[in-house]
């Protein structure tokens, strides 16, 4: 039974219906477990942590070998597990510990050189991660698993300055990848340049190495199915941007900055078949000037329909901030909005600057311009001027998802806005402010709503500990009778999560009650 047990983690499953069949139809137990391991084996081994695990988990006694038909000797036991377990294989997670070396266990390496083998013939995801630099025997063995299924790489280091012990393991790496795994769609070589608090929500999928931008072009070129592409301006040679250009199947390209002195260069030698399938542009902690320089590249931008701004704290070698410019983001929005006629989702995330500029007539007007259905801006402030909340929400009369991170709003302004965007979805914002709250404010709103996400911090200024939660789900509910509250997002755990969603629960109990009394 410990055969099963072992290679399933669930035994009080294979109990039960070991057990069941044992006594109740006489059945061979032996026979039974082969049958049920057969069945649940391609589910067990579709994702793997640990390769060494394809050798490890099938338990070696004689005994229990001969049950699934394995060999007595050892080699031949090795090889037979591979056999097994090979072909269900999907996705590949190895985890390097401080202290830990991997090799290819040499009967792997004679099986396969002897044979022409592929070991993980069907692998679609391979991941690396590890806390230091990439050795040559740990390329090696990374290396070892690639062939033409994978779809999939990631290999993330913590130790950035360590990534690599000189360019040319850096080379062999790309190099590697783009002869044995040329289907490659999502490749992501991310060293921890950043600080951890300021990785973003995305995914780079490709970082270009500095060291060998004498390769990079050659190697990017032979990658032809790649999808996903993130690089750092300090290889944009014209040459390299050139090359990912024409890249057929690019769809998605990342332009991330690490430090203040990655050049962006004047000549990129762009035509008008230069980035055929290109939808959706993310820049990230860049300054606002260079975004202004790339989204006036309008053979670049003039078929985006996503374009995502991340800004991150960059500093000097003297440790001082490179740049705060709030008018300048303005400025690049206001660009984006010109040249990009198809724009659908933008995403502006400034959330570590002091973005204390309204949106002015002229960003109005930009954002007027273009069918934007998805809209994400931080730490953006009252209006200031002319402009109003309700100027800037009826810019947008197509958008479905609205995340903004208002510090502060008013109910009246929400409820002066929720006539204005009649196809809005989702909407995301900080704190609702209930000060000097009349019950007769509470709107009769009979235009049908499409709204069904409402998520925010959490409510200011109740006038009564009695009303706490019931004021706000009456006011939700006018506006958007189908709306479902969801609290901003903490760390999972934190006392924060715990306390918001605490609420969260209470303000969703009375929208509940609202609409049975409907």
């Amino acid at each position: 039974m410990s055969a099963p047990t072992r290679v399933f983690e669930i035994p009080e499953l294979v109990s039960l219906i070991c057990g069941f069949v044992e006594r109740r139809d006489c059945a061979r137990l032996l026979r039974v477990r082969r049958s049920l391991f057969a069945f649940v084996r391609p589910f067990v081994w579709k994702d793997v942590t640990g390769a060494v695990a394809l050798l490890s988990l099938l338990p070696e006694e004689q005994e229990q070998r001969k049950e699934f038909g394995t060999p007595t000797s050892t080699a031949k036991s090795h090889a037979c597990r591979l056999d097994l377990y090979s072909p269900y294989i999907q996705s590949l997670e190895i985890s390097q510990s401080p202290d830990s070396k991997y090799t290819v266990p040499a009967i792997w390496r004679s099986r396969i050189s002897g044979h022409c083998l592929i070991p993980l013939p069907n692998l679609r995801r391979l991941t690396y991660t590890g806390p230091r630099e990439l050795d040559e025997s740990e390329l090696d063995y990374l290396v070892f698993f690639l062939s033409p299924s994978v779809r999939d790489i990631r290999v993330s280091i913590d130790d950035a300055y360590g990534l690599w012990q000189g360019p040319s393991s850096a080379s062999k790496l790309l190099d590697s990848i783009s002869r044995m795994s040329p289907n490659l769609e999502r490749l992501c070589v991310f060293p921890g340049v950043l600080e951890e608090e300021q990785r973003f929500d995305c995914h780079p999928e490709l970082v270009s190495f500095v060291d060998d931008t004498f390769t990079i072009h050659e190697q990017l070129g032979r990658l032809r199915y790649l999808k996903s592409l993130t690089i750092s301006p300090t290889v944009l040679e014209p040459d390299i941007f050139h090359a990912v250009s024409k890249m057929i199947f690019l769809e998605t390209l990342v332009i991330q900055s690490t430090s203040d002195g990655g050049p962006i260069y004047e000549e990129y030698n762009l035509d008008s078949s230069s980035f055929p399938a290109l939808k959706r542009l993310e820049l990230l902690c860049m300054d606002p000037h260079v975004i202004e320089h790339v989204c006036s590249l309008e053979r670049v931008v003039a078929r985006l329909e996503h374009i995502a701004i991340r800004y991150g704290y960059v500093a000097d070698s003297y440790g001082s901030d490179v740049w705060d410019y709030d008018g300048d983001y303005a400025e690049a929005l206001i660009s984006i909005g010109r040249l990009c006629p198809q724009l659908i989702k933008l995403d502006f995330d400034t959330s570590l600057i002091d973005f204390d500029v309204g949106p002015s007539l002229e960003l109005l007007d930009a954002l007027r311009a273009l069918p934007l259905r998805y809209l994400s801006m931080t730490r953006l402030d009252q209006p200031e001027g002319s402009a109003n909340w309700g100027a800037f929400f009826s810019a947008l009369p197509a958008v479905e998802e609205l995340r903004l991170r208002i510090q502060l709003i008013h109910y009246k302004e929400l409820r002066e806005f929720a006539t204005m965007l009649p196809h809005l979805r989702v909407l995301e914002i900080c704190d609702v402010d209930f000060e000097n709250f009349d019950t007769n404010d509470i709107p009769q709103i009979t235009t049908p709503s499409m709204l069904s996400v409402l998520v925010q911090g959490h409510f200011s200024a109740i006038p009564t500990v009695e009303d706490r939660f019931r004021t706000p789900a009456k006011f939700l509910f006018a506006l958007w009778p189908n709306v479902i509250y969801k609290p901003e997002a903490y760390p999972e755990g934190s006392t924060m999560q715990k306390y918001l969603e605490a609420e969260a629960d209470k303000v969703n109990k009375h929208l509940s009650d609202l609409r049975k009394a409907v």
